[in-house]
């Protein structure tokens, strides 16, 4: 069976027509706020607001950006606190046709002055909270605009010019930990489609109460916004940079929160501090990403979550929003330690490749190769580094690819199963071999519960690899088996040369 045949529907409920194809952010938006103009679209700490309200804000500084910034595409900086009044400029701006360059407020103000100078942003917004702040970030031939209310009839109108669904809605920068950040452009087909595969973990929109936590100057947060105001529900936001990680129980119950979207890291935090008893009754969904997520994840989601509640373990990118996921249930019962990341969602293709650009078969790690709707337009002003990430696609499909630098492994049945990052890599013997690699192949074995592989280069002699092994049972494995086992499934220099059973 091929990659392609191996792909079955990502997970019941999901459907991409819960939103008309070829629609912007902002018409997208508008079709919800006719359908409900009175229910609440993003509750914060003291203050909410309405679909209507949210939209008329939004629609004013829409036109008044418009007869500033006739130019479509203009990247227009946005330096402001998380909240309701962000949220109405973000939608403002995408709805004017204009990029969105959402700066982190709570973060380095040098990070934000690089970010600015690489967007080449025309305009920066700030309220007037941040506006003295703004006033240090701005490049030259850039305009700082204090933004007021904008109360009078325009705001009553939705915009009457057309936003292409592949027009660029924002840049996305990565954290820049491994070096100069890189924007990442994303369309309004990215957004509006990673909105549409989630409707049916929705639910009826009217009761879908979605709380998360990242701040929206990252893909994640980003993601999460439009993937709730798009389908009807209520954003729940929760800054725990702002607002910290001890009041998100009592936040969460007191909103009644019915779906829960947090990093596995975060996600781990949160539930180490509750009490035993504490129980989340009204939660439908519980969702991780962005990291890797283990069997105590699933196991503290099981005993503070109520039975009928799902969890989702859902792989994505900011250049490709989510590609894959797998839901599992109370009962659902994990073999090893890393929690697969399940099939690829509907209308994604992915790939498991090797060095030779060659699918890698079954059970054999291979670079995430993917290629769909979420999939980026590429990085802003950095053509080389996008030539080789976007690549297009060479059969008679078309589209664009993205290689992710994340390696999987497909099992036969269909499933992925996150292995490690392409950076973990070292020469044994002139192959290159990823460590992590190795590691999940060993973790596979039946008799291992856990596994860690090191580099030895004893008396300068030529790297080998040893491999730390954590029986699962108390009985050491058979280290002949255990060979077999890698050699099934790795090239000679990747099988360990020595085994310590601890």
């Amino acid at each position: 069976m091929s990659h392609r045949e191996s792909q079955t529907e990502a997970g019941r409920g999901v459907g991409p027509g819960a939103l008309p194809a070829g629609e912007s952010i902002g018409r997208a938006f508008e079709r919800r706020v006719r359908l409900h103009p009175d229910r609440i679209a993003f509750q914060s700490v003291g203050a909410s607001v309405s679909y209507g309200e949210l939209n008329r804000r939004a629609n004013g500084m829409a036109w008044a950006l418009r007869g500033r910034a006739p130019e479509a595409g203009q990247r227009v900086g946005l330096c402001m606190g998380p909240g309701i009044a962000q949220v109405a400029a973000m939608l403002g701006i995408l709805k004017a046709g204009l990029t969105v360059v959402v700066l982190d407020a709570l973060g380095p103000s040098e990070g934000a002055r690089d970010i600015l100078e690489d967007a080449a942003a025309r305009w920066l917004v700030a309220d007037p909270a941040t506006a003295g702040a703004a006033r240090g970030l701005m490049p030259p031939d850039c305009d700082l605009w204090v933004a007021g209310d904008f109360d009078g009839p325009s705001c009553d109108r939705d915009p009457d010019w057309t936003v292409s669904e592949e027009a660029p809605a924002c840049l996305v920068f990565t954290s820049g930990t491994t070096g100069r950040p890189k924007g990442v452009i994303r369309l309004h087909r990215n957004l509006v489609w990673g909105a549409a595969v989630w409707a049916g973990d929705a639910g009826e929109a009217g009761d879908y109460r979605h709380c998360y936590v990242a701040g929206h100057h990252t893909g994640n947060g980003m993601s999460n916004l439009f993937r709730t105001l798009l389908l009807g529900g209520t954003v729940i936001h929760h800054d725990i940079r702002e607002q910290g990680i001890d009041g998100l129980a009592a936040w969460m119950l007191g909103q009644r929160v019915t779906g829960f979207s947090v990093p596995a890291s975060v996600f781990r935090q949160f539930v180490q501090g509750l009490p035993p008893w504490q129980r989340f009754p009204d939660v439908r969904l519980v969702r991780l990403g962005s990291e890797k997520v283990v069997r105590r994840d699933l196991e503290g989601f099981r005993h503070h979550f109520p039975e009928g509640c799902r969890f989702a373990n859902a792989i994505s990118s900011t250049e490709t929003s989510n590609f894959a996921i797998h839901r599992l249930g109370h009962a659902t019962v994990v073999e090893h330690d890393g929690v697969p990341i399940g099939h690829p969602l509907p209308q994604v293709d992915v790939r498991l490749v090797g060095d030779d650009g060659e699918d890698v078969g079954f059970d054999r790690p291979g670079e995430i190769v993917v290629r769909g709707p979420g999939v980026a337009a590429g990085y802003w002003r950095r053509p080389e580094l996008t030539a080789r990430a976007f690549r297009p696609a060479e059969d008679a499909v078309g589209g664009r690819c993205y290689h992710t630098g994340d390696l999987a492994i497909r099992r036969r049945d269909g499933c992925l199963v996150y292995v490690g990052r392409l950076d973990f890599r070292v020469k044994i013997r002139g192959l290159g071999v990823d460590i992590q690699g190795v590691e999940a192949v060993l973790g596979n074995h039946p008799d291992v519960q856990a596994a860690a592989v090191s580099v030895r280069d004893a008396d300068g002699s030529d790297p080998w690899l040893a491999a730390f092994v954590v029986a699962a049972s108390g009985k050491v494995p058979d280290p002949a088996g255990l060979r077999r086992h890698l050699r099934r499934q790795l090239p000679e220099p990747a099988v360990p040369g020595v085994l310590v059973f601890i």
